[in-house]
């Protein structure tokens, strides 16, 4: 686990520099999408604030998502967009992030959704983010509790995790 008590500026400002896209996924990494997800992909893009020209294709078929809200992830769960059972490589389960969501409602889970033209079609989560406002002791202990195993940790004033 990587633990740094920094900010997430901090962290942004060099992350751009750490990421690395292999246009063919490690074999073991390969994600399991469920074949019976809602392909209305212009109804979950509007779910989640994105507006994505899909066709363009210079974005690798990947939209970055900072924020999603409990009410947003249970829409998606409602609609079948996301699977209760899925989870991004060794991130917790759709349904870890929502029962934790559901604990601690000012609680922002972040990942990304892929594009409706690629068999992987899906929405991901890939981590979780508290603004500085929001953050109390017990949502700080519940928060290192719950993102223990993340590939990122950062809780200096807001609170943030990521699973690669």
């Amino acid at each position: 686990m990587l633990l740094r008590a920094c900010s997430r500026d901090a962290a942004d400002s060099t992350a751009d520099n750490d990421l690395t896209v292999s246009e063919e996924p490690e074999p073991d990494s390969v994600p399991v999408v469920s074949p019976d997800l809602n392909r209305s992909w212009q109804r979950r893009d509007a779910l989640l604030g994105l507006e994505v020209d899909w066709d363009r294709g210079d974005d690798g078929g990947i939209a970055r998502i900072e924020e999603i809200d409990l009410r947003t992830l249970e829409q998606l769960v409602s609609e079948n967009f996301i699977a209760l059972e899925e989870r991004q490589n060794v991130a917790p389960t759709v349904a870890e992030f929502l029962d934790f969501m559901r604990a601690h409602p000012r609680v922002k889970a972040h990942g990304y959704a892929v594009s409706p033209t690629r068999e992987d079609y899906r929405v991901s989560l890939e981590g979780l983010f508290v603004a500085a406002r929001d953050v109390t002791g017990e949502l700080r202990d519940d928060f290192l509790a719950f993102c223990d195993g993340a590939d990122e940790l950062f809780i200096e004033d807001e609170l943030y995790c990521w699973w690669d």
